[in-house]
C-alpha cells in the first residue's frame, strides 16, 4: 500500500506546483550600510532639508545600529536659518535593484512630527516615471492615517472595486494626473502611521508586486502572520511567506492597467528617507481641522512650515526610522529543498548551490521556537543539485526492512496528519484494486485511474494545513528515497502531462540518477 502511495504523489496535479517565495535578501542592522548608498544631491521635492552623506551622517548620530536595529535620523539639535538649505536628514537607497517580489519591512518607529514628510517607497532606476514608482508608506506632518500610491507613466487606471480595506482617493496612476497624485489609497487600519503607530509598537508593512497586481498589507505587533514572525522565515531556505494566507490586502492595485505593469514598473531601488515641508508637507503644513501644526501669522503653509523646522529641534527627536529588519523574497520554482524532518529523525546530505542563499543566521543563532517551545525542524537535502543522493541509496536492504522503517517515518508524523494520510492511501488502494480488475493493459483504464488519482489528491492536499503539508512533503521524499533503492528504474514511469511541474528532486530518486524530462510541449512522452 505505501508503495502505491508513494508514486501515487508523484502524480501530483500541476496546480499543487506553484511557485514560492524564496529568500533572496534579508537586510538587518550587520549588512544594512553595506548595502545601502546615501544620497546626498539637491531635493527633488524642493524640501528644507539637506540629505549628507554616509560620513557625515555617521558622525553626526544620524545613523547608528541601535538596540531595536537601523537608527535612521534627523538633526534634533541645531538651529538653522529658515532661508537656509535646511535641516540635516538622510535619505538611502539599495545599491540591489528589483523587479517584482514580496518586499517586507519591520519597524519599531517612524518619522512624525510637524514638517515631516517620511517615505519608504520604490522607483526605477532610469529616467522617472518611465520605470514606475511605488510608494508603500508616505504622509505627512501629523497624519495618523498612512497613504499608498502608484506612479507611472503614459495612461494607466486601476479598478476601484479591489478587494482593499484602504479608502481610494485616485484611480489614475498617471504622473500628469491632478498635480502626481497618482493612484491612491489611505489606509484604515488602527495605528498604520506617525504617533499611534510608534505608540504601539510599530508593525509591519508588506508589499507583493508581480506583473499583475501589487498588493499592501498593514500588520500590528499583534497581527503579524505566522509565516513571517517564525524563526524559519529567517532562514533562506525555510522561509517561504504565502500572501495568500494574509487575509485582505490594505490596499489592492490591479486592473486595467495591471495588464501592463511589467513595462511600467521594473529595476527598483528601495529607499527610505525623511524630507522637510516641500511640494507636499509645506503646502499642507497647518491646514485642516485635526492637524496641531502652527500656521504663523502673515506667512504661508510654506514658509511657516520652514520657520518651524528651522527653529525648533527638538520638535524633531521623534523623526527617526528605527528598523528591525528588511527582507524580499523572490519566486523560484515549486518547493524543491523545503522538506522537515523532526528532531529523531535522520538529517542529511548538503544543500544545493542551485538556489539563492544569505548568511541570514544559522540555527544555533536563531535559536528554539519560544513560542511552541520545540526545537526548530531541521531540514533534509534530498540530494538535489550536485546528483548526489542520501547515503542508504542503492542499498540492498529487503522489501520488509524498507516497509517497516516507511511505518516508523508514518508514525512520528502526528495523529490528524497520521489520520488524513492513511485515509488517502487506502482510497488510493482502492482505485488501484478496481483499475486493476479492468486490466492492466487497458489505456482507457489506465488514464481513469490516473484522473481519479489526481481528483483524490487534489482533494487530500487541500484538506491539510501549512504543518500538515510540510510533515507530508518530508514523509515524502523519505519514502520515496528509501523505494527506489531497489525499484527498477522501468517502475519509475510516469505521464509528463501528469509531472511536468515536478521537481527534478523527487525525479532523481526513483531510480537514483538524473532523469532526461521531455520538452513541455511533448505531453504525451514518458519520464523513462
Amino acid at each position: 500500500m505505501f508503495c502505491i502511495v508513494s508514486f501515487t504523489l508523484l502524480l501530483l496535479p500541476p496546480s499543487a506546483f506553484s511557485l514560492q517565495y524564496e529568500l533572496i535578501q534579508h537586510y538587518t542592522p550587520e549588512n544594512f550600510f553595506e548595502a545601502f548608498s546615501f544620497f546626498s544631491g539637491a531635493n527633488p521635492t524642493g524640501g528644507f532639508v539637506q540629505y549628507v552623506p554616509y560620513a557625515t551622517a555617521a558622525s553626526t548620530g544620524l545613523v547608528r545600529n541601535t538596540s531595536e536595529g537601523i537608527y535612521l535620523g534627523v538633526d534634533h539639535t541645531n538651529v538653522y536659518a529658515p532661508n537656509g538649505p535646511g535641516r540635516p536628514s538622510v535619505r538611502v537607497e539599495s545599491k540591489m535593484a528589483f523587479t517584482e517580489g514580496l518586499f517586507v519591512l519591520d519597524l519599531t518607529h517612524m518619522p512624525t512630527g510637524c514638517g515631516t514628510w517620511p517615505a519608504f517607497w520604490t522607483v526605477g532606476l532610469s529616467d522617472w516615471p518611465m520605470d514606475g514608482e511605488i510608494d508603500i508608506i508616505e504622509a505627512v506632518n501629523d497624519a495618523t492615517q498612512n497613504g499608498v500610491a502608484l506612479h507611472a507613466s503614459g495612461e494607466c487606471t486601476v479598478s476601484s472595486s479591489a478587494d482593499q480595506t484602504a479608502t481610494w482617493k485616485s484611480t489614475d496612476c498617471n504622473t500628469a494626473h491632478d498635480g502626481n497624485q497618482g493612484c491612491a489609497s489611505t489606509l484604515m487600519e488602527k495605528y498604520n502611521y506617525g504617533a499611534g503607530f510608534n505608540a504601539n509598537g510599530g508593525g509591519i508593512y508588506a508589499m507583493e508586486w508581480t506583473d499583475q497586481i501589487i498588493n499592501i498589507w498593514f500588520f500590528s505587533p499583534a497581527l503579524v502572520p505566522y509565516d513571517l514572525l517564525s524563526p524559519s522565515s529567517l532562514r533562506p531556505k525555510t522561509s517561504h511567506p504565502d500572501p495568500k494566507n494574509w487575509g485582505m490586502p490594505s490596499a489592492s492595485f490591479t486592473g486595467p492597467c495591471s495588464a501592463s505593469f511589467g513595462d511600467k514598473f521594473f529595476n527598483h531601488t528601495i529607499v527610505l528617507n525623511t524630507d522637510f515641508c516641500g511640494s507636499w508637507a509645506g503646502k499642507q503644513f497647518g491646514l485642516g481641522k485635526d492637524t496641531w501644526c502652527p500656521l504663523i501669522d502673515g506667512m504661508s503653509a510654506e514658509d511657516s512650515c520652514k520657520q518651524y523646522v528651522a527653529s525648533n529641534p527638538q520638535a524633531f527627536e521623534e523623526a527617526y526610522w528605527e528598523i528591525s529588519s528588511l527582507r524580499i523574497w523572490q519566486k523560484v520554482p515549486g518547493y524543491a529543498n523545503q522538506y522537515y524532518l523532526n528532531e529523531n529523525e535522520t538529517e542529511y546530505g548538503s544543500w544545493s548551490d542551485e538556489y539563492p542563499s544569505n548568511d541570514v543566521g544559522s540555527d544555533e543563532e536563531i535559536g528554539e521556537d519560544s513560542e511552541k517551545n520545540t526545537p526548530n525542524p531541521k531540514i533534509i537535502d534530498p540530494g538535489i543539485g550536485d546528483g548526489t543522493m542520501p547515503s542508504h541509496q542503492g542499498t540492498t536492504e529487503s522489501p520488509k526492512g524498507q516497509t517497516e522503517e516507511l511505518l516508523q517515518v508514518v508514525d512520528n508524523l502526528d495523529e490528524d496528519t497520521k489520520t488524513k494520510l492513511l485515509a488517502f492511501a487506502e482510497e488510493i488502494a482502492t482505485l488501484a484494486a478496481q483499475s486493476t480488475s479492468q486490466g492492466p493493459e487497458d489505456a482507457n483504464s489506465k488514464s481513469g485511474f490516473e484522473k481519479h488519482v489526481a481528483n483524490t489528491f487534489e482533494d487530500f492536499w487541500t484538506s491539510l494545513n501549512y504543518e500538515e503539508k510540510a510533515q507530508i512533503l518530508g514523509w515524502l521524499v523519505r519514502s520515496t528515497s528509501l523505494l527506489s533503492a531497489s525499484t527498477p528504474r522501468k517502475h519509475c514511469t510516469h505521464s509528463v502531462g501528469d509531472m511536468i511541474q515536478l521537481e527534478d528532486v523527487l525525479m532523481k530518486h526513483c531510480g537514483g540518477g538524473a532523469i532526461n524530462v521531455p520538452t513541455h510541449t511533448d505531453e504525451n512522452a514518458d519520464i523513462q
